[in-house]
């Protein structure tokens, strides 16, 4: 069982950009999804509407926190614990959940063949033609774009990602732009933000979490911080139990662009990892994944370890192989 773990990293290097034209550039610049520590830099405020939503004040302080040295998982993690901060944590949610669908519809927009998930897509599909799970922490669903695209199949509700004929299962832990929960007496023609933020307090939303085909949802995202527990997971269980089935089956698990910072899932996922499995890091550097490695020790100091330092395009241009 192959199974690949893709993080922040993967979606930023998701296009060949080399191969596109002066034009195509400033398109290329306008969508890319970001990497971790963007997530609250000025250009993505603006792209999701975070004025909108009331984060910007507690964005800033994130933001001079993280330019100064610190981790954004950590600087979240403080906020997420006060309950003085509740509303800030709700409007985050539909801040990513904004930003990651304008990414999204867009950043594919005509290339939805011509992208590094496509391109690994149908080398799985007409080459190894083998199962393989994908464990992803991305909110985008530029990965999902490129499945539609490869078997024209677009999934119809959650079940599928993980229960289907392609035999490339999608397991989307912290959740995603197009999921949500229903939000129980929402007024019509009310906004679900402004509907919960008028409440005296935060009650957790633990509807089942489902496609979300309007916007009467609250969205289906995690705030990113560092120890999560099993209620930070936004996906349904049987993503958290088909994760597990199929790392304690793997025998080749390929992390692409993921700093191994998500304590919960490493613990209590990644430690079930076949100890005969080979492990390959895939980072823009040597030294990044070395970090990555460094990150995960206890987890996969019993595997073979292989280090690759040219990024998701790199890897599919010069060393696909990997996969076989």
């Amino acid at each position: 069982m192959i199974t690949v773990i893709f993080g922040a990293g993967a979606s930023f290097d998701s296009v060949l950009n080399k191969l596109w034209s002066a034009t195509d550039q400033i398109h290329y610049d306008s969508y890319q999804p970001p990497l971790g520590m963007e997530l609250f830099s000025d250009i993505n405020l603006r792209r999701g509407n975070a004025g909108r939503y009331g984060i910007n004040s507690l964005a800033y302080s994130i933001g001079a926190a993280v330019s100064h040295g610190g981790n954004i998982e950590e600087e979240l993690e403080v906020y997420t614990k006060s309950p003085d901060y509740w509303k800030e944590v709700v409007g985050i949610k539909f801040y990513l959940r904004d930003l990651f669908k304008r990414i999204s519809n867009k950043y594919f927009d005509g290339r939805e063949d011509r992208n590094n998930y496509s391109s690994l897509l149908q080398y799985i599909r007409r080459v190894l033609k083998k199962e393989v799970a994908i464990i992803t922490f991305n909110y985008d669903s530029l990965f999902e774009v490129a499945m539609t695209n490869t078997f024209s199949k677009p999934y119809r509700n959650i079940h599928e990602y993980v229960e289907n004929d392609m035999g490339i299962y999608l397991m989307k832990l912290h959740g995603s732009e197009k999921w949500g929960r229903k939000v129980d007496g929402l007024p019509q023609n009310t906004q679900p933000f402004d509907f919960i933020v008028k409440q005296s307090s935060y009650t957790s939303n633990r509807n089942e979490v489902e496609i979300a085909h309007s916007d009467e949802y609250l969205p289906s995202i995690s705030v990113p911080v560092v120890n999560k527990d099993n209620s930070y997971f936004e996906c349904p269980n049987v993503m958290l139990d088909a994760s597990k089935n199929f790392l304690k089956k793997t025998t080749k698990l390929i992390i692409i662009g993921w700093r191994g910072l998500e304590n919960h899932f490493s613990s209590d996922f990644l430690s079930l990892l076949n100890p005969a499995a080979q492990v390959y890091i895939v980072s823009d550097t040597q030294q990044s994944a070395r970090k990555t490695y460094e990150n995960l020790f206890e987890q996969l100091k019993r595997n073979k370890i292989v280090y690759v330092g040219d990024g998701f395009s790199g890897l599919l241009a010069k060393n696909k192989s990997i996969f076989a």
